[in-house]
């Protein structure tokens, strides 16, 4: 019995699990049968953004409204809403989603909000976010700028934004803090000149902006010009107080200074002509203008010099109202003089045989030193005059020279001195020194042991400086005075190694000399403060070739 009721529950088993397989081969074939078939998902809503104009933008005259929209169906329509208003100029069925819209004929300030709607096939709708822009119709001027023409007018240039304004006002102040309006100019101006009496001692203030009737912009930028006396030390060195500078800085009260970006190539020349400071050597720009060894600056500006020289610059002289410029021409045996009036250049008489190292004016003329001995087939022995158009000797002139001849000139005591490397003068034994009254040579003492290569005026006495250790038997270290008897030192001079003292100046009452030396921490330059030479500053980070002074007005 037992093994009946065994029997009967295995086939109830095997029944029951043969219905289970019927089942799910069932269910695999439904499964089979529908595998290539895609799963119908809900559709999503359109996504929607303004891409331009940018939240809280300011617009001007107009601006484009750009919208991106996407579905999966696909996007079928585009609504583009300004301030909660349709037109049927701002939808879209298809790419691009874009609008230009113009706002001149909107308030000046006005605010306003822009958004979009876009749609897709199934009919389902979505909105972007709501941006807001601000319509300017009177941006404010820019990028002023304020140039000195002289102590009686002022030149101020700007940028326009605005394409509505009836006028623009200019605004002028003595503190920065209080301004008054001391012009209006026509609309659309974009510089004006302004005419009257500017202090030197005083700093000025300008600032524009544009107006409609009693409607004006904001503030232009303020510009500040004001009258700047200061050193300039130029020669070869990219850094001067620790900034960088360009082989030319300035220095005052306020310490080193950049030049307005300074010149790229060596300088052997600084001079002061028509207001401006003319820098010339071996340059090719000057704050980034092209220029051919010669460039000028105004306080402000960097310019060329017409189509400057070709050749390296060694000298430059004002004399009769005329920039003379001393050219050693690159490439060839050519060395000239040659003459700037403002507008034009002209070459000054011969050519001659060697190098220009010297100009300066004497009793009413033109003086040129050097390691030449002949201008156009004339003699002249390294020192020549100017006499009309044709350079003459000078009494019997410098013999025995080393490599330079005369490298350095200046006038004292009514007498012009020369200084180099010559041995004679007039047939006298002169020691690297020597004057001239006009008619003869003479002696200087007993001269120097080695090169002149500097000569300059302080507290009426005669400085020379360059590589000797001695000056009539004294010593000196590179620097001594002649004070119109005899030669003493100044302090202890300059105490260094590969010493070559190459300029003098006075500024501010104050002698600086400059040069190719290390002194204390600082290279390149020194100053006299009564007593002893002290350190300019922290000085340049190699050698100072020349010096001068230039006042201008100028800004920050």
């Amino acid at each position: 019995m037992l093994d009946k009721v065994k029997n009967m529950n295995m086939r109830k088993l095997k029944s029951l699990l043969l219905s289970i397989e019927m089942i799910l081969m069932l269910v695999l074939a439904l499964c089979c049968k529908n595998d290539s078939q895609q799963i119908e998902q809900p559709s999503t809503i359109p996504i929607v953004k303004i891409v331009m104009p940018a939240n809280n933008a300011q617009i001007i005259d107009s601006t484009v409204i750009e919208v991106d929209a996407s579905d999966d169906k696909g996007v079928v329509r585009v609504e583009i809403y300004i301030d909660n208003n349709l037109d049927s100029n701002r939808v879209f069925v298809v790419t691009p989603y874009r609008y230009v819209w113009y706002v001149s004929l909107l308030p000046d300030s006005s605010t306003h909000t822009i958004y979009a709607k876009a749609y897709d096939g199934d009919g389902h709708v979505s909105s972007s976010r709501v941006i807001n822009v601000r319509v300017i119709k009177f941006p404010p001027p820019s990028n002023l700028v304020a140039t000195s023409l002289s102590d009686s007018s002022v030149a101020l240039n700007w940028n326009n934004n605005s394409k509505f304004e009836t006028g623009i006002e200019i605004e002028q102040s003595t503190d920065g803090s209080n301004y008054l309006n001391v012009k209006t100019a026509d609309s659309n101006s974009v510089s004006v000149v302004l005419s009257g009496t500017y202090d030197r001692m005083i700093n000025y203030y300008f600032r524009v902006r544009a107006i409609e009737g009693t409607k004006h912009s904001l503030y232009s930028n303020v510009v500040h010009i004001f009258f700047d006396s200061a050193l300039y030390a130029a020669g070869k060195f990219e850094y001067a107080g620790g900034i960088n500078v360009n082989n030319i800085a300035r220095w005052n009260a306020s310490g080193w200074r950049d030049v307005g970006g300074g010149v790229i190539g060596d300088v052997y020349a600084l001079a002061v002509y028509k207001n401006e400071l003319y820098v010339a050597g071996l340059i090719s720009s000057a704050g980034g203008v092209s220029v051919n060894n010669i460039a000028k600056w105004n306080g402000v500006n960097w310019s060329a010099v017409n189509e400057g020289v070709n050749g390296t610059v060694q000298s430059l002289q004002v004399y009769q109202n005329e920039l003379y410029v001393a050219v050693q021409s690159s490439g060839v045996a050519v060395n000239f003089c040659t003459k700037w009036n403002g507008f034009n250049w002209s070459v000054v008489g011969n050519e001659f045989n060697n190098t220009i190292f010297e100009l300066t004016s004497y009793d009413n003329g033109l003086y040129a030193g050097g390691r030449f001995d002949s201008v156009g087939g004339t003699a002249v022995k390294y020192i020549s005059v100017l006499n009309g158009s044709n350079w003459l000797p000078v009494g019997t002139g410098l013999d025995s020279i080393g490599l330079f001849g005369v490298t350095a000139l200046t006038v004292f005591n009514n007498e012009l001195y020369a200084g180099g490397d010559f041995i004679k003068a007039g047939g006298l034994n002169v020691n690297r020194i020597a004057k001239w009254d006009g008619a003869n040579w003479s002696s200087v003492g007993n001269g120097m042991d080695n090169n002149i290569q500097a000569l300059g005026i302080y507290n009426n006495s005669l400085i020379a400086g360059g590589w000797f250790r001695h000056a009539g038997g004294a010593a000196v270290n590179y620097i001594a005075r002649w004070d119109g008897s005899s030669w003493s030192d100044y302090g202890t001079g300059i105490s260094s190694t590969n010493i070559y003292v190459f300029a003098f100046v006075v500024y501010d009452n104050v002698l600086y000399t400059g040069g190719l030396f290390t002194f204390g921490f600082t290279n390149g330059i020194a100053m006299w403060n009564g007593s002893s030479w002290v350190p300019v500053g922290l000085g340049t980070d190699n050698y100072v070739r020349c010096l001068a002074t230039y006042a201008a007005w100028t800004s920050d």
